[in-house]
């Protein structure tokens, strides 16, 4: 099961799989490793930091890197659905917000 629900996202393909991580960092990795070709994947998606229970569409995404997040695998990152809502929760956790399409692109 997923560590902590606040975080986690879900690459889902064309033919409708789904494949589900704990952390932006295991994501990542997974894309890296090009299991799924870019070409094959439908969406991505993140959990919404504020609502646990939604999802975000990683192209709309607003992302909050902080150490003290402490996500499941460190990368510290959490999703959410826009820099308004970002900047609220910056102002208790600090850190800075990140792009997911440079995320994506490392």
């Amino acid at each position: 099961g997923v560590a902590d629900d606040r975080f986690g996202d879900e690459l889902i393909t064309k033919k409708g799989k789904i494949y589900k991580f704990d952390d932006i960092h295991c994501l990542l990795g997974f894309m890296k490793a090009n299991t799924v070709p870019k070409e094959e994947q439908k969406s991505i998606l993140f959990v919404d930091f504020e609502a646990p229970h939604g999802f975000l569409e990683a192209e709309n995404v607003a992302l909050l890197k902080s150490e003290d997040l402490r996500s499941p695998m460190g990368s510290n990152i959490a999703a959410f659905k826009n820099s308004v809502q970002l900047k609220e929760s910056q102002k208790k956790l600090g850190g800075e917000e990140v792009d997911w399409k440079s995320q994506a692109s490392k």
